[in-house]
């Protein structure tokens, strides 16, 4: 699941793809075991990729956001490790984006655990990370698939359809009042280096 809205906000032309596939060669969809290409064809590897896999989605941006900042440390890399470089997986997980690369340094596991919890704080269909009036991040989550969204957002959502075209049933009435609208006052991430559990607290929650 990945909150599809069908709306692409950032594509690349057919030769700016081709270019960033030939530099960054792990956005090419590959077999994680063998790691042959999963696709015969040029066009099917410039249509379905790493760069285009969350087009469409509310997370669409902070997913490229990421991306830009891995292909620096991917740069940084020798020759065997980035040829031993892929992207394994990318999927939403309780309510936040996880990516799965075959290894990392300490550099590109605090981006991984960075895009992770900026996800929790963005709408998961319309991208937005919506504050209150105080300027404190607040989410809604619903249950069970735990997802985030916007208020508007989370409205339609367990609606099934547009909130303003349908009479509000109990259960939503009653859904709405137990969702709390939860806030950020002290936002930290972790993460682990040589074995040592380190904990790194950020000024800007929308910075990579």
């Amino acid at each position: 699941m990945n909150g599809n809205t069908k709306e692409i906000k950032y594509s690349l032309s057919r030769e700016e793809m081709i270019d960033l596939l030939k530099k960054y060669p792990f956005l090419v969809y590959r077999n994680v075991f063998s790691g042959e290409k999963s696709h015969d064809t040029l066009d099917e590897d410039i249509e379905y990729n790493q760069w285009t896999s969350w087009d469409g989605s509310g997370w669409e941006h902070i997913w490229k956001r990421y991306l830009t900042y891995l292909f620096i440390e991917y740069d940084k890399l020798n020759e065997k490790a980035k040829q031993d470089f892929m992207i394994l997986d990318t999927k939403e997980k309780f309510g936040s984006f996880r990516c799965y690369t075959s290894f990392g340094n300490e550099k590109i596991f605090e981006l991984e655990n960075k895009l992770e919890m900026i996800s929790e704080w963005t709408c998961i269909r319309c991208g937005k990370q919506p504050k209150n009036s105080k300027g404190q991040h607040i989410i809604w989550r619903t249950t069970g698939w735990i997802c985030p969204y916007c208020k508007d957002c989370f409205r339609k959502e367990i609606s099934g359809n547009d909130w303003t075209k349908k009479k509000e049933r109990k259960w939503q009435k009653d859904w709405l009042q137990q969702c709390k609208e939860i806030k950020n006052r002290d936002f930290a991430m972790w993460h682990y280096a040589n074995n040592i559990k380190t904990r790194i607290s950020y000024g800007d929650l929308w910075d990579f």
